[in-house]
């Protein structure tokens, strides 16, 4: 029988949870719950009859209420931190400061992929660009930048006169902006995506051949704006986290 895991990261502006059947995603599991909804999550573990569960947090941990319920219960429940058991060796000279969901995406691109090297992209509240490469499964270590939502709120805060803009997906062929609006908007997407494809040409070059993976809540928006041509072979994976949680977890 297919031991039942459950996995939950916890992130700046959301909470998203899913259970896997040993090295398998379970169809249908992966959930986006609302900040503190602890008992959907616990009503989620349950149903799927998770035996082990994995948290990873940049934000609020879970009440420890809930913790000591699911244990009671009979249930390993693991936190993940500097000291969880890697797919990888860790380079970070502090291992203690490095982003959990940092680890968990570099472990989930070993879940895609098991040859060559990957430059693994998080956008989210901030975005993330991390190197691992894979003939000696070593994290080399990365890069963290605003992300699309905080370098138009910073542009409206910093100066007098522009515009407080939200993000468009529908913009995503514009080159130029013909208006105030489209030119922060554009200024805020294509930034990134400019600086994600700048990165990943410059370490290309040393660590060829390259896989670009993007994840996070902001990918499908930045994906619009790059040319997958450009890249030795390129994935769109939005739950690359969970993937690496899962990973993390079965060593555990």
């Amino acid at each position: 029988m297919d031991l039942q895991q459950y996995v939950i990261d916890i992130g700046n502006s959301r909470i998203k949870g899913a259970a896997f059947a040993n090295d398998n995603l379970v169809e249908g599991s992966v959930r986006i719950f609302e900040r503190n909804d602890w008992s959907e999550i616990y009503r989620e573990i349950t149903n799927h009859q998770a035996k082990k569960l994995l948290y990873s947090t940049v934000a609020n941990v879970p009440p420890s209420i809930l913790l000591h319920k699911l244990q009671s219960e009979g249930r390993k429940v693991y936190s993940l931190d500097h000291n969880s058991p890697l797919p990888f060796t860790n380079g970070y000279e502090s291992p203690e400061t490095l982003g959990k969901d940092r680890l968990a995406a570099v472990a989930g691109a070993m879940s895609l992929r098991s040859e060559g090297n990957f430059l693994v992209v998080d956008a989210g509240t901030c975005v993330t660009l991390d190197l691992l490469t894979m003939a000696d499964e070593t994290y080399r270590g990365g890069i963290i930048s605003p992300g699309v939502h905080m370098r138009l709120k910073a542009m409206h805060e910093g100066t007098a006169r522009l515009p407080l803009v939200t993000p468009d997906q529908s913009k995503g062929a514009l080159k130029l902006g013909k208006n105030t609006t489209d030119a922060v908007r554009l200024g805020g997407q294509l930034g990134v995506a400019n600086e994600v494809a700048g990165f990943y040409a410059k370490l290309n070059a040393e660590f060829a051949p390259l896989t670009l993976i993007l994840t996070g809540g902001d990918a499908d928006m930045i994906d619009l704006h790059l040319d997958r041509n450009s890249f030795s072979d390129y994935a769109l994976e939005p739950h690359l986290v969970l993937l690496g949680l899962n990973k993390i977890l079965r060593a555990c």
